[in-house]
């Protein structure tokens, strides 16, 4: 039962009010809603809005640190997905076929090279053909290593070819020492020339002192 104090005081405002003009009461009851709907939100609306809010902002938040996670997830999959030694097998792989391609090239400028044990009879078989020139000295030169690769660490060098040489000296007129040196460009076989020495004895007779070499695996010495 309502309070006897309070009812003339309500009575009051509700003669009040009934005296307002409708506009006037129009304007009070918008108030009263806008007032009632402005303490509604203050205390119901705002806070669960303020706590909607801010779990989106935490929602959000863990979504990128689980995508992080996956990320990095990845990523150290990838790294156990792939070979620790593949750079250096690649490195292997280049080297090997970098030596597959220098010993073809070896094979290919040492094909047509006099065999060692061919150098003396093919200097003695020009020699008999060119009966103006005359064999003053004819040696060996001991074979000489060539490395071409280096060993491996704790291996020792082994010599990939072997530089054999021949030294002779002959006789004879210019035109005829040159005509045997032509000759000997002109055979078949190769080799290289190392060093040349002309010198004139008693005219017109010259003296020619040179050295040629070929290559081999072989490191037996030339015997004469």
């Amino acid at each position: 039962m309502t309070d006897i104090r309070e009812r003339p005081f309500l009575t009051l405002l509700a003669i009040k009010f009934l005296c307002l003009t409708v506009r006037e009461q129009i304007l009070i009851l918008l108030a009263g809603l806008g007032l009632m709907g402005w303490l509604l939100y203050i205390l119901a609306i705002e806070p669960s809005f303020k706590q909607s809010k801010s779990i989106a902002a935490e929602y959000t938040a863990a979504l990128e640190k689980q995508n992080q996670l996956t990320q990095n997830i990845a990523n150290i999959n990838a790294k156990f997905s792939q070979d620790p030694n593949a750079p250096v097998k690649q490195k292997i792989a280049l080297l090997d076929q970098k030596i597959v391609e220098l010993d073809r090239d070896l094979s290919n400028q040492t094909k047509n090279l006099v065999p060692p044990e061919q150098m003396v009879s093919m200097l003695r078989g020009v020699l008999e053909a060119q009966d103006k020139v005359e064999l003053v000295a004819l040696a060996s030169i001991a074979p000489t290593p060539v490395f071409l690769t280096q060993p491996k660490e704790g291996e020792q060098p082994e010599a990939d070819l072997h530089r054999h040489g021949v030294s002779i000296t002959v006789q004879g007129s210019y035109f005829d020492i040159h005509e045997y040196l032509s000759r000997l460009e002109a055979l078949r076989w190769e080799f290289f020339w190392k060093t040349f020495d002309y010198q004139i004895a008693t005219y017109p007779t010259g003296i020619v002192t040179f050295e040629i070499y070929t290559l081999s695996t072989s490191s037996a010495f030339i015997g004469l």
